[in-house]
């Protein structure tokens, strides 16, 4: 990709076109633009090793487009039909693992809460989590914490399970974490779509 960030030109452009891409009804062009996104956050965080700093300005354009697509696969994995998400569970896995590892490059900010997602400086993953969290319902639930609590353990579980190292690296390293990934986004969405409503 080029044109700079997120923000306009040819990035624009093609930020705008996977973003319908991801609400069509076809599965197959959803998983089209699921590859699409999964490369350029790729792209995002091999750049961003090279340049090591470099053009930091530029890149952070990427950030709020990293973070709608990352709320829009996280609604598509909990709180959407079944059947859409298992359709394009492999490439939705794989475009999340490539935003989890792009978010978790990109600079920190200031979090207000708590463990993962929270607590002094804190990644823009750990940020975009957050902010799913906090629109979460945070009344205790009977015989359990609340909604807002098991998500967070869930999350916790999805980033952390399997020893799993969020980092595009060599070949064969990238293709065994984004498998560890896989296993533990399915387990996500099995447990956090026992709790949570399907909208």
């Amino acid at each position: 990709p080029g044109g700079g960030g997120g923000g306009g030109g040819l990035g624009g452009a093609l930020a705008e076109a996977l973003d319908l891409g991801l609400g069509h009804d076809s599965a197959a062009v959803v998983r089209e633009s699921l590859r699409g996104v999964e490369g350029l956050a790729t792209w995002q965080v091999q750049r961003r090793q090279q340049q090591q700093g470099q053009e930091e300005a530029r890149q952070e354009d990427w950030v709020p487009i990293f973070g709608r697509w990352f709320r829009c696969l996280v609604t598509l994995a909990v709180f959407r039909d079944a059947g859409a998400f298992w359709d394009v569970f492999g490439a939705c896995g794989d475009a999340l693992f490539a935003l989890c590892c792009a978010l978790t490059a990109l600079p920190t900010v200031t979090g207000d809460g708590g463990g993962l997602f929270g607590g002094g400086a804190c990644s823009m993953l750990q940020a975009a989590v957050g902010a799913l969290l906090e629109g979460t319902d945070a009344t205790p639930q009977a015989g359990g914490g609340s909604k807002r609590q098991r998500l967070a353990e869930a999350f916790e579980a999805l980033l952390t399970s399997g020893a799993l190292v969020l980092e595009i690296g060599p070949p064969d390293q990238a293709q065994q974490q984004r498998g560890t990934f896989r296993a533990n986004l399915k387990v996500f969405a099995r447990d956090s779509r026992a709790f949570m409503p399907i909208v």
